[in-house]
C-alpha cells in the first residue's frame, strides 16, 4: 500500500487540495463530492495510475466540458 498519503489529497488534475474527506479520516457521507455532479470531461483526464486511488477537487469536478484542459 502506497504510505504517501499526500497524495490522496491532491488532485491529480490540478495539484490542489481535493478537500477529500475520506482523505482527512472523514466519513464519506461527510465529503463535498456528495453534492456536486462530475463533469464527464473532467472524470475521463484522470490518469490512468490515479483512478479509483486519488479524488479531484471540487473545481475540477465541476469544471464544464468547453473549459477543461488537457491532464498534464
Amino acid at each position: 500500500m502506497d504510505t504517501d498519503t499526500s497524495l490522496e489529497k491532491t488532485c491529480p488534475l490540478c495539484g490542489a487540495a481535493n478537500n477529500c474527506a475520506m482523505a482527512q479520516g472523514r466519513p464519506a457521507e461527510s465529503c463535498w463530492c456528495q453534492d456536486v455532479a462530475f463533469s464527464q470531461e473532467a472524470l475521463s483526464r484522470i490518469p490512468e495510475a490515479s483512478r479509483n486511488k486519488h479524488c479531484i477537487c471540487q473545481a475540477c469536478a465541476t469544471l464544464t466540458d468547453e473549459l477543461a484542459e488537457p491532464a498534464r
